[in-house]
């Protein structure tokens, strides 16, 4: 299998949101900033196609939060998306 990638940076708190669906700790808000983002992100990059993400090992950045524009702690991940041939 192919795969395209696409990095992106994050809040490092969305992180476990973002790969294990578990939404413990974010208020209301920043759920529906991720929910956002994430259709966002998808309707751009994936179309029909399978993806994952993959969460890089970057610990203890500090840098620009793609989805609230804010500068804090972050991490990288990458969207992973099935090249169909």
């Amino acid at each position: 299998m192919k795969f395209e990638e696409y990095t992106f940076t994050i809040g490092a708190h969305y992180l476990s949101a973002l790969i294990d669906g578990d939404e413990t700790g974010l208020s209301d808000a920043e759920s529906e900033e991720l929910a956002s983002w994430l259709r966002h992100v998808i309707e751009t990059n994936v179309g029909k196609a399978n993806y994952h993400w993959s969460p890089a090992d970057t610990g203890n950045a500090i840098g620009h939060c793609e989805i609230t524009g804010e500068r804090g702690a972050v991490e990288e991940v990458t969207l992973c998306v099935e090249v169909r041939s």
